[in-house]
């Protein structure tokens, strides 16, 4: 069908382009979308980035496109005078750092909670299964830090973009 036409189905049919032969969708189509969602309490009292447990894998369909990523983490708690550092990786590489901070009362002890969230558009250049990952660590001392306190829940989504 001729660029730029508007292409009518009946109501009940369907469009098979299968069948078609190769077809292409238009730069920045989303073509797959894959989600989960963590709800596992962890706690870690080190300053090096450790795994949180949270990660996906998603099997891009053509080495031009793109991964747009969104992860959080919720549910941060620390203490002490520490606050919760966290990266997403593609396999082993780090791609970005998001950082959580979090208040607290030196005259009521009182421990605060928060979140940190980020976006980011990554370029895997592959058409092989990618897993995507968080990792953590607590900052300042090695005071005791972790995510998903009191039944909160993190999340990591990837959505394949069309390049």
């Amino acid at each position: 069908h001729p660029s730029g036409e508007v292409i009518k189905i009946a109501a009940g049919k369907t469009l098979d382009l299968k069948s078609q032969g190769t077809t292409t969708l238009p730069t920045g189509s989303v073509l797959q979308v894959i989600n989960v969602t963590f709800a596992t309490l962890v706690n870690i009292s080190v300053d090096t980035f450790s795994d949180t447990g949270m990660s996906l894998t998603i099997t891009p369909t053509s080495a031009t496109s793109k991964i747009l990523l969104f992860a959080s983490h919720n549910g941060i708690y620390r203490t002490g005078a520490s606050y919760l550092g966290s990266t997403l990786n593609r396999n082993s590489t780090q791609l970005i750092r998001f950082d959580g901070s979090a208040g607290y009362d030196v005259g009521s002890g009182s421990h605060y909670y928060t979140g940190s969230s980020v976006s980011y558009l990554d370029s895997p250049a592959t058409t092989s299964a990618t897993t995507y990952k968080t990792q953590f660590k607590s900052g300042n001392n090695a005071d005791p830090v972790g995510i998903n306190i009191d039944g909160a829940v993190s999340t990591l989504t990837a959505m394949e973009i069309q390049g």
